[in-house]
């Protein structure tokens, strides 16, 4: 009887030493965090590789300064379904963008990290047709080649009242070469200073032209994280810092033009 008694007591601990065990490891169970890009070309991710470019390398390491708290994991998504997951989820963040492309100047829809790299956008026009920019006026009675799904705060008006003509391609090499075969009496596309820079992207254009005066100042690139995740803003945030003195991250953004803070 006492025999049976002992193994009851054993096989009674051993089952709540194993279901601790379970607590234990279920609470430091990894959180997995899309690191979703927009972006389908240099330097961002190369055409239907969500690991790669400079989000590959971005998500490397983050996952080494997380230690195991967050996975983060590269993922590419057309803009408006990536706006559909903003609504929904909170595992997710968003590299690469600023406020102003998300209607959201004051902050007030999502957190913002450090601002992570400095950027510049540009007019491009064929070097037969070129366009020069210098205020508002510039665009009147214009063809532009734009991207399908991305926002042009700065073109919207001139297009909305039909001054400016806008014609879209799935993606943005597509948008360059319509304009560039000077096929569609296309004036002018946008292109950023680091793709302009990628190998891939300017070995690939022949026979174009950059307006004098760039499209925008230079501008802040950061990460958008929703606004219930103060934990990411803040472990974000660190890793920016971290990344700050990072000389294989500093090396790399040089080979795009892209300048730290």
């Amino acid at each position: 009887m006492i025999a049976i008694q002992k193994k009851t007591i054993q096989l009674v601990t051993t089952s709540f030493c194993l279901f601790m065990f379970g607590f234990a490891i279920e609470g430091l169970a990894v959180e997995k965090i899309e690191v979703a890009n927009q972006y389908e070309y240099s330097p961002w991710s190369e055409l239907g590789v969500p690991d790669s470019g400079l989000t590959r390398i971005l998500v490397s390491k983050l996952n080494l300064m997380a230690q195991g708290k967050y996975e983060f994991e590269a993922k590419l998504y057309p803009r408006k379904r990536l706006e559909q997951h903003l609504k929904t989820r909170t595992t997710i963040v968003v590299p690469w963008v600023n406020p102003q492309f998300f209607n959201d100047t004051n902050k007030e829809k999502f957190l913002w990290s450090q601002d992570i790299v400095e950027d510049e956008s540009l007019f491009i026009s064929h070097e037969n047709r070129k366009f020069e920019f210098i205020d508002s006026e510039s665009f009147n009675g214009k063809r532009f080649s734009g991207t399908l799904g991305h926002n042009y705060p700065d073109l919207q008006t001139k297009i909305t009242s039909g001054d400016l003509v806008r014609e879209d391609a799935v993606a943005l090499t597509q948008s360059i070469s319509k304009l560039l075969s000077g096929k569609r009496n296309l004036d002018f596309a946008v292109i950023d200073r680091s793709t302009l820079a990628a190998e891939d992207i300017r070995g690939s254009l022949r026979g174009f032209y950059i307006s004098k005066k760039p499209r925008t100042p230079r501008f802040a690139r950061n990460i958008l994280i929703p606004k219930q995740r103060e934990d990411l803003l803040v472990f974000i945030n660190q890793a920016i810092v971290r990344l700050s003195s990072d000389l294989e991250w500093q090396s790399e953004l040089k080979k795009y033009s892209l300048q730290l803070k």
